[in-house]
């Protein structure tokens, strides 16, 4: 180009807040195998790069991963190599080439990437998209004005989106609801039917108020949604007998004074539940009444009935505490340190994350249990029977929303499905094997093939690795341990007809199971 025009340019793109050599990147020398080289340092008391920033985000944000609990193996801190420019580099390794149908009206370049350190070695696979901006309006990708909840605010499918589309969520429940005649509750029995006791209380979403079930007033059986989350170190708001009287009159917003106000995920999971079209909210924290014996002991041993009967249960898998907020409603969700999940980077050229399915984080929280954050959703005690009673759950996490019912493929924002594990480990997986126990009692034994049978003792077996999974679970007080499992139990005895207790133990197996042994091999002699 002319000196004129190129001197042109890079003031623009500098004004944008681009170095030269990121102002430079065009989408057609883009392809497998090319080398992008991007600043690792970001100096004191200068605005820098837009486009480093966001590489130098995503490599650091997989480094502060690394270096928390989760991995056995630390990574590389000592410096390895010997270059004198310290950058973050990404190679293009691989084209996407199953790009959603709506996409394909754009031109638009979706690539596996490795990001490494030059000088650390360190690196992870993400996968990044490039847009041709001439292609469409770039503007449509700006923060929504509408509340961060309306289905208006989602990101096209593809892209990570900050925002979760509860448009699509409803669409999710409406179908099962309706359309899914195996995706029955493992309990029986409606609220009002003698299933909850007649004083369980649920917030009212409209009029942001405590009421108990006597007073709900309905023709149809009573709908309603349960909270499911991790309390967390941070504040807690708590129903207790000096604030009773005053929550039945008015429950106070996240606004309000600190002592008083309703923790986020908390207030997130109300718009939620309006969303979806219900009105009335379980949270344990609110509905039970948490200095009161009689209420505590009433509450925990109809756990089985409230989860197993709401409409539906709202996950708060990637929140840490009740004051996070459920990701993509009030807290912005994707990586590289909060930032846009797309970047403009010129007048030619976007860059952003692409979903590729199953993130590093979920896979290890799924799958190495001993090595997880025992802060978090999966690995917290309370958190396993509500997981497996729940008709169905929509968990907000890292990165996108999930609907699980009961069919074995999730539902997922932008078309990436799950499968419920099958090492018998995931709830969602026991409460397969279930429902599979429930038809098998309903059929003649000559009509079940002999590598179909779910018997007695195959649930149990399945039981059995559950309570395993179980006891790696972090609780805050020793005494929940029991507690904790009551539904679960409760529940399993009642689809089985007898033979569990209340601690989840098998009966007829008891001289076996109260028997312990040391493993002389592993802790010596």
């Amino acid at each position: 180009m002319e000196p004129e025009t190129g001197r042109k340019h890079n003031s623009i793109a500098l004004a944008r807040g681009l170095c030269p050599s990121c102002s430079r990147l065009r989408l057609s020398e883009l392809d497998t195998g090319r080398t992008l080289y991007f600043s690792a340092i970001s100096l004191p008391n200068q605005l820098g790069c837009n486009l480093c920033q966001f590489f130098r985000r995503l490599y650091a944000e997989h480094l502060e991963f690394l270096l928390g609990p989760t991995f056995a193996e630390q990574p590389n801190t000592i410096r390895q190599k010997t270059s004198l420019t310290h950058a973050i580099r990404v190679d293009i390794l691989e084209r996407v080439h199953n790009v959603p149908e709506q996409h394909q009206l754009y031109d638009i370049l979706v690539f596996n990437a490795r990001i490494s350190d030059t000088w650390y070695g360190n690196s992870v696979k993400k996968g990044l998209f490039f847009r041709d901006l001439h292609s469409i309006d770039s503007n449509s990708h700006e923060r929504p004005t509408t509340q961060a909840w309306d289905g208006e605010a989602a990101q096209p499918h593809g892209v990570l989106s900050k925002w979760a589309s509860l448009a699509q969520a409803r669409l999710w429940l409406h179908e099962c609801v309706h359309k899914h005649p195996d995706c029955q509750s493992i309990v029986s029995g409606t609220a009002e039917a003698g299933g909850l006791h007649a004083t369980t209380r649920f917030i009212d979403v409209r009029l942001w108020r405590l009421v108990q079930l006597d007073e709900i007033f309905s023709a149809a059986p009573l709908e309603f949604v349960a909270l499911s989350y991790v309390w967390g170190n941070d504040y807690q708001l708590r129903t207790v007998s000096g604030n009773l009287a005053a929550f039945r009159v008015q429950l106070l917003g996240s606004d309000a004074e600190p002592d008083e106000r309703l923790p986020k995920t908390i207030e997130d999971a109300m718009l939620v539940t309006r969303a979806l079209g219900y009105r009335f909210l379980w949270v344990d924290a609110l509905c039970i009444v948490q200095d009161s014996s009689q209420d505590l002991t009433l509450q925990l041993t109809q756990m089985d009935m409230i989860y197993g009967l709401a409409v539906v249960t709202i996950a708060a898998r990637g929140s840490c505490s009740s004051d996070s907020g459920l990701l993509g409603i009030s807290v912005p969700r994707g990586y590289a340190g909060g930032s846009d999940a797309e970047l403009v980077v010129n007048d030619e050229v976007s860059v952003g994350l692409w979903d590729l399915g199953h993130s590093i984080e979920e896979e290890y929280e799924e799958e190495n249990g001993k090595l997880a954050d025992p802060r978090y959703y999966m690995w917290r005690g309370w958190t396993f029977e509500e997981q497996i009673l729940s008709t169905r759950n929509l968990e907000f996490n890292l990165e996108r929303m999930v609907f699980w019912c009961g069919r074995r493929k999730s539902c997922s924002e932008r078309d990436f499905p799950q499968f419920a594990n099958t090492d018998m480990h995931n709830p969602h997986h026991f409460r397969h094997a279930v429902r599979k126990y429930q038809r098998h009692e309903m059929l003649f034994p000559d009509c079940i093939s002999p590598d179909d049978v779910a018997d007695d003792n195959w649930l149990l077996a399945r039981w059995n690795t559950m309570r395993q999974a179980y006891s790696t679970r972090s609780l805050t007080f020793h005494v929940d341990r029991r507690r904790a499992i009551l539904g679960t139990a409760k529940a399993l005895n009642n689809i089985m007809g007898g033979g569990i207790d209340s601690d989840g133990i098998t009966r007829k197996n008891l001289h076996e199971e109260v028997m312990w042994f040391l493993d002389l091999k592993k802790h010596g002699r």
